[in-house]
């Protein structure tokens, strides 16, 4: 995907079902992880336990649904800045930047959520690998989507594009290091 010339409207489709993977995958994570929302009306379990930056997570939370993204991005600052071990408010902030398409933005939260805790949402070492291989960044990519790979896949699809993934940074690695002149 990543070394054929594409038109703008195949980059275009690449893009939005990548945003749809990870809004769906976003939404799934916070489901499962919530499952114990619905057994004790009231009472929510998150990674961390400060009242005040669960209350701002979840005022963040308001704001996405509506698309408020600028609000429910400020919303998870204060969140991250009352409580610096937030992995939800993380991997939010990361999903807020994905859906303004702002990929860069991204890697940095969703980087810091993946620090805190690995194992929490290991789905976030295919996105990281996702961002850095749009940015070019083919050691990182490789780098995040290796720690991926040991994880149980959701399909078969996640487990072709992870190889994909795989595939593709060696072969950019490659590629750079033995350019072929042009004549």
């Amino acid at each position: 995907f990543f070394f054929k010339q594409k038109t703008a409207y195949e980059i275009t489709r690449w893009l939005e079902f990548r945003r749809v993977l990870f809004r769906s995958t976003i939404f799934l994570f916070l489901c499962l992880s919530s499952f114990t929302f619905w057994a004790q009306p009231g009472k929510k379990e998150y990674t961390i336990k400060n009242k005040k930056a669960i209350t701002q997570y979840e005022e963040a939370l308001k704001e996405y649904r509506i698309l408020n993204y600028f609000t429910a991005e400020e919303n998870l600052k204060k969140a991250i800045e009352l409580e610096g071990n937030f992995i939800e408010a993380y991997l939010v902030l990361a999903q807020v930047y994905e859906d303004q398409r702002k990929y860069h933005d991204a890697i940095q939260p969703l980087e810091k959520a993946m620090s805190i805790n690995p194992q929490h949402f290991p789905f976030g070492w295919f996105l990281l690998s996702e961002y850095y291989l749009l940015e070019g960044n083919y050691a990182q990519a490789e780098s995040n989507i290796s720690k991926f790979m040991p994880y149980p896949k959701e399909n078969i699809q996640e487990e072709k594009r992870a190889s994909l993934i795989l595939s593709s940074c060696l072969y950019a690695k490659e590629a750079l290091a033995h350019p072929v002149p042009f004549d």
